[in-house]
């Protein structure tokens, strides 16, 4: 690779990292790529809309991006375990 390809790619990490969001390369890949189907290929479901305080958001936000995942899959594991622990 010549120096100038080196660098583009060394840029093109960067911007994919500060992007994401991302430690590594491959979770940023892996955020990239977007979130796989809910039950393995159905149709969208149901939306929910939901209020909440800024200090939870936040808190959930840092988990979410913590562990590489949207904060939408953050709530609907807390939603499910709610439901198995009721």
């Amino acid at each position: 690779m010549h120096a100038e390809g080196a660098d583009a790619a060394d840029d093109a990490r960067a911007a994919l990292l500060a992007a994401t969001g991302a430690a590594t390369l491959d979770d940023a890949v892996i955020i990239a790529r977007g979130r796989p189907r809910l039950d393995g290929g159905e149709p969208a479901g149901p939306v929910w809309k939901v209020r909440s305080t800024r200090g939870l958001d936040q808190e959930v936000s840092r988990l979410a991006k913590s562990r590489g995942v949207s904060k939408s899959q953050i709530l609907r594991e807390a939603a499910a375990a709610y439901v198995e622990a009721s």
